[in-house]
C-alpha cells in the first residue's frame, strides 16, 4: 500500500531534454575532450595506452556509460532540485577533485604517465566522475538514473583497475 503523495519511482520523471543534465555530462567531459585534442605526449591514442584484459567488463562499462548520457539528457525530473542541496556540494568537490588530476596533467606538460603512472591518480580519474555522477542523478530525482551512475562507476573503476593496475 502506498502512502498518499508518494509517487513510484519510475513515474516522477519524465521525457525530454534536461538542460540541467546536459551541462553536469559536459562539465566531465570537457577535459576529457581537450585530453583527446591536444594529448601529445606519452602513449595516449595508442594501443599501448589502453589495452583492455577484460572484454565483457569492458561492454558493461560501455552500455551503462550511454546509458547514463542518454538518462542525463533525457529523462526531466517533474520537479526542480535546488542548488542549495548537498548533493550539489558533494557535485562540486567530486568535479574539483577530477579537475585537480586533469589541470596536473595539461601543467605537466600533458606527459601520459601523469595519469597512468600512480595507482591514485588513475583509480581518481574514474572514481571521481563515477561519484559525481551518481550525486547528481540523485540530485536529479532520478532513481533509475543513480542505478545506472552507479553500475557504470563499478565497471568504470574495475575496468580501469584491471587494464592500469594489473
Amino acid at each position: 500500500m502506498r502512502h498518499k503523495g508518494m509517487q513510484p519511482i519510475l513515474t516522477k520523471n519524465r521525457l525530454g531534454f534536461s538542460l540541467k543534465g546536459l551541462i553536469i555530462l559536459l562539465l566531465v567531459l570537457l577535459p576529457n575532450l581537450l585530453f583527446y585534442a591536444f594529448a601529445i605526449n606519452g602513449t595516449a591514442g595508442t594501443g599501448e595506452a589502453f589495452n583492455n584484459k577484460v572484454e565483457m567488463i569492458s561492454y558493461i562499462e560501455r552500455v551503462s556509460q550511454v546509458l547514463l548520457m542518454l538518462v542525463l539528457i533525457f529523462r526531466v525530473n517533474k520537479s526542480s532540485p535546488s542548488l542549495q542541496s548537498r548533493y550539489v556540494f558533494g557535485m562540486a568537490v567530486f568535479l574539483l577533485l577530477y579537475y585537480a588530476l586533469w589541470i596536473r596533467y595539461f601543467a605537466g606538460g600533458m606527459d601520459y604517465t601523469l595519469i597512468s603512472g600512480t595507482f591514485f591518480v588513475f583509480m581518481g580519474m574514474s572514481i571521481f566522475p563515477a561519484v559525481y555522477f551518481a550525486l547528481a542523478e540523485k540530485w536529479l530525482g532520478d532513481h533509475l538514473g543513480v542505478g545506472i551512475a552507479i553500475t557504470f562507476g563499478v565497471f568504470h573503476t574495475l575496468n580501469t583497475y584491471l587494464n592500469f593496475a594489473a
